[in-house]
Parts: C-alpha cells; sequence; structure tokens
C-alpha cells in the first residue's frame, strides 16, 4: 500500500512553505535578540567596580546603567537579573535612554522582574522618544506584535523607519520584513530587498537568510541561486538555524551550488540540532535513504520523531509510516495510526491518505471502509495524486462506494494528469475495457506508454500486451518482448512468463528453450503456480535443461499445493504413471479429482478413466459417466467419444443408441478417429430417423457453444 517513497513525498509541503515560515521566525528571533543592552558596549565599564558602585550609589546615572549591565551580564560580578534591574531603573527614572531601554527589554523577557509588556512599551517609549535606536527598533516590534499596545502595523513601521535611520541594522530588517508582507507599508518586494541587504551587510544574520529568499524566489531582485547560497552561508556560518536548513536544501537539489548530500546533511544537521522542524525531517529522510550518510532507519525515526513532537504534520506521516513499515522500530500498527491520525486532522493529505489505508485493510484500527473513503477522498480533493488513484480504485471496484466506473475514470485522470504513474496506467486499463469511457485501445496505449516510460511495470507489461496482439498500436512481436523485458527485469511474474513464451516460441526474439527456462524460473521462483507448472514442463520434457522427472514433479507439486488446476493434474499424471515418483494408482486419483473438481477437463477425464477401469479406485461406471460427461460438456474429445461408448454398453447409464452417436459424432468432428469408427458402426443399428435426430442434437450442441 504504502511505499517508502511517499516519505520523500510527504516532506515536500514543507519545501512550499519555505519562504513565510522563515521569515516569521527571523523576525521573532530578532525581536528578542536585538537591543538587548541599548546602544552603550556590553564589555566591562572602565572604572573599577568599587568606584562603579560609589557613582551609582551618589546617584550618577551613567553609573547606574553600567553597574546595571555589569549585573546583566555577570562582568566582574555574578550575575543577578535582579539586581540589574534595580539600577537600571534607578538610571532610567533619571532619564537615561539606554537604561530605558534595557528596563523596558527586562520587562518584555522577564528578566529580573515579572513580565509585562504594558511596562515595556511604557519603557521603551520613552527610550524611543529621546532618540534610542535600540528602543525605536523593539517598540516598533510590540506594535507590530500587539504586546502592550494594540496591534499597529502603521506605528511599527514609523518607529523602524526612525531606529533605520540611524543606521540601526534590526530596523532595517524589520522594516524590511514589513515591505516584505506588506504589513504597515504597501507589500512591495524591491523595497524589501534594500532594507534587508542594508542589514545583511552589517552582519544581521536574519537579513541575511531572508535576503537568500529573496534571491532564491526572484522577489524583489532576479532570480540568482548563486547569490542566495551567499546570504545563506553568511547566516549560516553564523548560526542561524533557518539559514542552515536553506542552506542543506540547496545542496540537496544542487541550487547555486553542486549538488553535495554530505554537505547538505552537514548543514541540516546544524539546524536540526538548534530544533529546526523542517531540517529534522529532511535528516531523518537523508539518514532513511542513506544519502551524504549511511542508511540508519534508526537514525531516521530520531528525527522524524523530533519534528513529529513539535506537531509537524509531514513528519508524523513519516513517523508513523515508519512504525507500519518495522523500520527502525517495532512495527506497530496502532502507533502508525496514532501519528497517521495526527497529521491526517491537521489536513495532511499524504497523512490522510495513509490514514485511509489502515481503515480500508483494518490495519491497527477495525477495517472500516466508509472511514477509509472518508479520508481518501480528503487526500484526493488536495490533489494527493495518490489518493486520487486509489479513490479511483475503490470507486472501479465498488469497494466502500457504489461501483461507478466514470467517477473512476475521473479520479483516474486526475492522478495520471499529474503525472502519477498508477493512475496513467489505470487510465489506460478503462480506455482498453471500455469502462466508464468509450472503448479506445490508442488512448489506453497512450497512458500506457506514459506509466511504462516512468518505470511502471504494470503499464510496461500492458503496454507489451498491446504490441503483441496489435491493439491500439501495429504489431510488433519485438516492440511487445521489449517492454515485457522491462517489466520482468523488475520482477513483474506475469512478464516474465510472456518473456518465457516469446524464447519458448522464438516470436519476436530467436527461439531459445535456456532463455525461456531462465525466465519461467524466476516466475516460478516468485511462488507463481502457474509458472511453476510450466517450470515443471521444462524439465519433464528437457526443453532448454536436461531431462529431469524428479525436477518436474517437484514444480508440479509446488504449483498443485497452491491449487494449479493443471499443476494437480500433471503430478496425478506422474504418480499415474511412475515417473519421477513410485507409481502410485490413488495418489494420481487424489491429483486427478482435485483439479477436475476445479473444472480442469483433462483431469475430468483422467479421473473417469480410473473410474472406468477400477484403478486406484473401486471400478464406479456411474462415475465414470459423471466424469465423462463433465469433461464432454467442456468439449474434450477423448471424454466424448467415451461417453458414447458408455452409452452404446449401457454402463453407468440406461443404454441410448440416439445419445451414443451424438458424442461420437461430437468427437469425430474433432478429428478422433475411433470415435468416426464407432459412430459409423452404430449406424447399422439405428433407424434413419434415430440417425437424424442424433445429428440434429450435434448441430444444436455446436450452435450453443458458439
Amino acid at each position: 500500500m504504502q511505499g517508502s517513497l511517499a516519505v520523500l513525498q510527504c516532506e515536500n509541503a514543507f519545501v512550499r512553505s519555505i519562504i513565510n515560515t522563515l521569515r516569521v521566525g527571523a523576525f521573532v528571533f530578532l525581536f528578542l535578540a536585538e537591543g538587548l543592552h541599548g546602544q552603550q558596549p556590553r564589555s566591562a565599564p572602565k572604572e573599577t567596580l568599587e568606584s562603579l558602585r560609589k557613582a551609582a550609589e551618589q546617584g550618577k546615572a551613567s553609573a547606574q546603567f553600567n553597574l546595571g549591565v555589569a549585573y546583566d551580564t555577570g562582568e566582574g560580578v555574578a550575575k543577578d537579573p535582579t539586581q540589574a534591574v534595580k539600577w537600571y531603573r534607578l538610571a532610567a527614572e533619571q532619564g537615561n535612554a539606554s537604561a530605558q531601554s534595557n528596563l523596558g527589554f527586562a520587562y518584555d523577557a522577564g528578566e529580573g522582574v515579572a513580565k509585562d509588556p504594558t511596562q515595556a512599551v511604557e519603557w521603551y517609549r520613552l527610550a524611543a522618544e529621546q532618540g534610542n535606536a535600540s528602543a525605536q527598533s523593539n517598540l516598533g516590534t510590540m506594535y507590530q506584535s500587539g504586546q502592550g499596545v494594540p496591534k499597529d502595523p502603521t506605528q511599527a513601521v514609523k518607529w523602524y523607519w526612525l531606529a533605520a535611520e540611524q543606521g540601526k541594522a534590526s530596523a532595517h530588517f524589520n522594516l524590511g520584513f514589513a515591505y516584505d508582507t506588506g504589513e504597515g507599508v504597501a507589500k512591495d518586494p524591491t523595497q524589501a530587498v534594500e532594507w534587508y541587504r542594508l542589514a545583511a551587510e552589517q552582519g544581521n544574520a536574519s537579513a541575511q537568510s531572508n535576503l537568500g529568499t529573496m534571491f532564491q524566489s526572484g522577489q524583489g531582485v532576479p532570480k540568482d541561486p548563486t547569490q542566495a547560497v551567499k546570504w545563506y552561508r553568511l547566516a549560516a556560518e553564523q548560526g542561524y538555524a533557518d539559514a542552515q536548513y536553506n542552506l542543506g536544501l540547496m545542496y540537496a537539489t544542487g541550487e547555486g551550488v553542486s549538488k553535495d548530500a554530505t554537505q547538505a546533511v552537514k548543514w541540516y544537521r546544524l539546524a536540526a540540532e538548534q530544533g529546526n522542524a523542517s531540517a529534522q525531517i529532511w535528516l531523518g529522510s537523508m539518514y532513511y535513504s542513506g544519502k551524504g550518510v549511511p542508511k540508519d532507519e534508526k537514525q531516521a525515526v530520531r528525527w522524524y520523531r523530533l519534528a513529529a513532537e513539535q506537531g509537524i504534520a509531514s513528519a508524523q506521516a513519516s513517523l508513523g509510516l515508519m512504525y507500519y513499515s518495522g523500520e527502525g522500530v517495532s512495527k506497530d500498527e496502532k502507533e502508525a495510526v496514532k501519528w497517521y491520525r495526527l497529521s491526517a486532522e491537521q489536513g495532511d493529505a499524504t497523512g490522510q491518505w495513509y490514514l485511509s489505508g489502515m481503515y480500508y485493510f483494518g490495519e491497527g484500527v477495525p477495517k472500516d471502509a466508509a472511514q477509509g473513503v472518508k479520508w481518501c477522498r480528503l487526500a484526493a480533493d488536495q490533489g494527493n495524486a495518490d489518493a486520487q488513484s486509489t479513490l479511483g480504485l475503490l470507486y472501479a471496484t465498488g469497494e466502500g462506494v457504489s461501483k461507478d466506473a466514470a467517477e473512476a475514470v475521473k479520479w483516474y485522470r486526475l492522478a495520471a494528469e499529474q503525472g502519477d504513474a498508477r493512475g496513467q496506467r489505470y487510465l489506460g486499463g478503462m480506455y482498453a475495457t471500455g469502462e466508464g469511457v468509450p472503448k479506445d485501445a490508442k488512448e489506453a496505449v497512450t497512458w500506457y506508454r506514459k506509466a511504462a516510460e516512468q518505470g511502471n511495470a504494470d503499464a510496461q507489461l500492458n503496454l507489451g500486451g498491446m504490441y503483441a496482439t496489435g491493439e491500439g498500436v501495429p504489431k510488433d512481436a519485438k516492440e511487445a518482448v521489449r517492454w515485457y523485458r522491462k517489466a520482468a527485469e523488475q520482477g513483474d511474474a506475469d512478464a516474465q512468463f510472456y518473456l518465457a513464451l516469446k524464447y519458448d516460441f522464438g516470436v519476436g526474439v530467436i527461439k531459445d528453450a535456456k532463455e525461456a527456462v531462465r525466465w519461467y524460473r524466476k516466475a516460478a521462483e516468485q511462488g507463481d503456480a502457474t509458472r511453476q507448472t510450466d517450470l515443471g514442463t521444462m524439465y519433464e520434457f528437457g526443453r532448454g535443461v536436461p531431462k529431469d522427472a524428479k525436477e518436474a514433479v517437484r514444480w508440479y507439486r509446488k504449483a498443485a499445493e497452491q491449487g494449479d488446476a493443471r499443476g494437480q493434474r500433471y503430478l496425478g499424471g506422474m504418480y499415474a504413471t511412475g515417473v519421477g515418483v513410485p507409481k502410485d494408482a490413488r495418489e494420481a486419483v487424489k491429483w486427478y479429482r482435485l483439479s477436475a473438481e476445479q473444472g480442469d477437463e483433462d483431469a475430468q477425464f483422467d479421473l473417469a478413466l480410473k473410474y472406468d477401469f477400477g484403478e486406484g479406485v473401486p471400478k464406479d461406471s456411474a462415475e465414470a459417466v459423471k466424469w465423462y460427461r463433465l469433461a464432454a460438456e467442456q468439449g474434450q474429445a477423448s471424454a466424448q467419444s467415451n461417453l458414447g461408448a458408455m452409452y452404446s454398453r449401457g454402463e453407468g447409464v440406461v443404454r441410448d443408441l440416439v445419445t451414443s452417436y451424438f458424442w461420437r459424432n461430437l468427437a469425430a468432428a474433432q478429428g478422433e478417429e475411433i470415435a468416426k469408427t464407432a459412430r459409423d458402426a452404430l449406424e447399422s443399428s439405428m433407424t434413419k430417423e434415430e440417425i437424424s435426430e442424433a445429428q440434429r442434437l450435434s448441430r444444436e450442441w455446436v450452435g450453443k457453444k458458439k
């Protein structure tokens, strides 16, 4: 149901949302980090601690501020946020702008004082109105986020401008972000790039990262992956997680740099270790696929789990898949369902599709076709091609929904038009059979070919069949062989069988019994009972392999034990003749009966003979007649001849020369000379009317069979 490739498919949604996600994250990071201690340097004051404290206690504002910085940073004294706030407040109350800014930040972050956004705004404003750039920038963020004041993006931009005009990198970034998102100003990617660049050139990692996304996406600047890599790298080397992740993606895809899975893993890891969920997912996928690192399913699970526990829907789907398949963790279908559901309930289409399969097959949850259809439809409605082709299959088979070929075609087409090979193959099948669409062999070939060229083995088999029969394409045995071979090399047992047949009879290839045996064996070794029987015949008659009756029996038995009627009949024949096994009439009867009960006409005839002559069973003419009749009604000529004989002699049935003539006449028409001779001999004992009646019955029987 679910292949390992889905692991990567379910992560694609993250790529589509990189830009907005990373920019929002960068904005929040900057708000917390910039302007932490105002415009003053963070280095220890030049004065000795004693003289600084003395001056502060005498009321000197600058000394009070610097003593606050010392306690805040732990330079020269034990770090003590409460003491820092005390001295910042004393300086701030004297109008020291840097102290006001830092006191605002203390209230903003809840460091050394209870968190209080309103107080933070009050102190930021006092400092900002004095021209403190850090306070202006941070006051802008308070208006941007609506903390401590009503949200007002226009006011935010006003304060960003004031700080930006002083060259404040954080304000340059925040102003760029405003133009990027259109909050507080008209959206203008070109202006966003200008402001991001000013901040980036000052070394602001958030701006460098977002400038990289502008170059990568071509917003506000011509698209330039090389420039994107340059800016991502500058931010990444400062430890900025979002940029590390994006740089990893560039290496993974070969955008702006030479493709390098090892480098991709390096940068994903650095971001992932900082908690970047997208990087955790992709690092997990690298471990799963063994790209850039040795394949390690346990590590894949570890990183998927970290992202999943952050609520990332695609990671939840991937983690569920690991539990479903038992890769990197003990197989646990209930745990798989748990993670699929978390993903699905967030609207993740892949998670919905996976969950639908669990309900449909009753894995980890009670089987519930209606729930399966529900989740499959939700995924299909979002455009998930796997779900669309699956929903089409449900409509085609009528499982969980009313059977509706036209609806099946609709969903197959939606999947097929997205390039889904399974949907293309199914759609081809609908055109081939005329279900839900007018029958159109050429259109069937078109869709089979699209899927076949993507490597879909079923479609390759179907396309080979179209070339073999000349449906929708000119008949071409060589082209049929080419497509059969492609499917056979992927392990498709049917294709292996058809390829074997081509070699066996020299159609489209030079006749080669050894090559035929090779392909029969490949199919047989997959457990395909029909192919096991075919391989047995090659050993029985020494075609392509040395004749080996025991090996023939071995393959016939494998097929027979799986219920293959032909294998059962052939195995019965080996016991009947004592070839490859000790002769055993009872064992022969056993296998003939199993085959005959499945409707094999030759086995029915063979079983009838055993009852007729009492070999392996007590002689029983009535039972012989029963099995001759079943075979005869299927057109088995020898059975028709022998049934005629039973009616002629009155063995197991009431003697009836008309019926005897009827069955022998049918057998004679198929070239049975014994039947012809016996029929002609009967005429001397029959009236013209009886002969005419028997011939009429023969004509009627043949007419019904046509």
